[in-house]
């Protein structure tokens, strides 16, 4: 990427996480840090990390950052730390994708965030049993196809996880939103830093409860993934924002193989409509509700929350009861011009459908065949 993609506070930042994590206890030897080449030239940058006394930076390119990544793998632990600062996108197939230094389009090299988290809770990689990051990145939706872009590479991930891992990264952004270029990490870095210095690791929780209450900007949502291999490998998608997934929704998505960011949008197009929208007026989402536990031949109760939560339930409960198409109607008789519900309900699909194929084709793969078998 040229030097006008550059985000000058973000070898800073990188810089200080660092210094805070040595600060904390860690190892100089344990610290990796990958800088861009302009900031490794920096002299503000160069004498901060001088008299830190850092081992050198790595420039922030794929190659580098594979081999890093490989060194990690053989290593084992009981945490392990990660801070990104940097640019990022979101794809349709819900994968988010950070960028080294030297993307181009004859270097199409980008990271998968899906996969190298699957890598790092994964067979052969060694385990790390708690491991925390944080992401201060953009997840704006980025067309690929517009930009001449051919399908990127990645790293990839294994398909047999290790035992009793737990995941906490936290994005600085959901789905379709792009970053302030400091707010979240001048955020998360000032909490680490006001952390009781006697608990190792800082409470996790109590640094999401500083990062909700105060980088909540208006286009600006700060999402958690957690990851636990205790009892399989499952996930959970936590919003600190307007939109909550409860662990009802959570739990769906991961029974129906969808993402809840899935069920967001749909959820987000019904809380256009005036119709289901309305916060003195619940008889809309009300009605709504009834028309898919009719469907389902269930009681109808009245989902709990408020607006935007309820709309997020009743679309979960649709694909929960498998009357997805009662929705659609009962939306379309309620509220007539529901055009662009049915188009985000057909997206859903095609990218559920895709998802199952590439399960189904990891199973596949991963199935030893019995001796002889050809």
């Amino acid at each position: 990427m040229s030097n006008e993609f550059l985000l000058r506070k973000a070898g800073v930042h990188a810089l200080r996480f660092a210094e805070w994590c040595h600060q904390r206890g860690v190892p100089r030897e344990n610290i990796h840090l990958f800088l861009s080449s302009a900031e490794i030239a920096e002299p503000e940058i160069a004498l901060r990390a001088s008299g830190f006394e850092l081992p050198a930076a790595d420039a922030a390119c794929f190659d580098t950052f594979l081999n890093g990544f490989n060194g990690l793998t053989e290593l084992s632990g009981d945490l392990l730390y990660v801070y990104w600062s940097g640019h990022g996108t979101f794809y349709e197939d819900e994968r988010r994708f950070l960028y080294f230094e030297d993307l181009s389009v004859h270097a199409q090299y980008v990271l998968d965030v899906s996969d190298f988290l699957r890598r790092l809770r994964s067979k052969p990689a060694k385990r790390f049993a708690l491991q925390i990051a944080y992401v201060d990145a953009c997840a704006n939706h980025f067309d690929q196809s517009a930009a001449g872009l051919q399908p990127l590479r990645v790293i990839g991930g294994s398909a047999t996880p290790l035992q009793e891992v737990e995941q906490m990264y936290l994005f600085a952004t959901k789905p379709r939103e792009e970053a302030d270029a400091v707010a979240f990490s001048e955020v998360v870095l000032k909490a680490l830093g006001d952390s009781p210095e006697d608990i190792w690791p800082p409470d996790h929780d109590a640094v999401i409860a500083t990062v909700r209450n105060k980088v909540l900007l208006p286009a600006q949502t700060p999402v958690q993934i957690i990851y636990r291999t205790m009892i399989g490998d499952t996930g959970d998608e936590r919003v600190m924002g307007d939109l909550p997934a409860s662990p009802f929704v959570n739990a769906v998505a991961r029974q129906t193989m969808h993402a809840v960011s899935w069920f967001r949008g749909l959820a987000a197009i019904l809380a256009d409509y005036s119709t289901f929208a309305s916060a003195a007026d619940e008889s809309g989402r009300a009605a709504l509700y009834g028309d898919i536990q009719d469907a389902a031949r269930l009681p109808a109760v009245m989902p709990p929350g408020d607006a935007d939560a309820a709309l997020l339930h009743i679309v979960a409960s649709a694909f929960h009861w498998n009357v997805v198409d009662a929705l659609a109607e009962a939306v379309r008789k309620r509220n007539g011009a529901s055009a662009d519900f049915d188009s985000e309900l057909s997206r859903v699909r095609l990218m559920h459908d895709a998802r199952r194929l590439f399960e189904d084709g990891r199973t596949r793969t991963h199935v030893r065949q019995p001796s002889g078998a050809r």
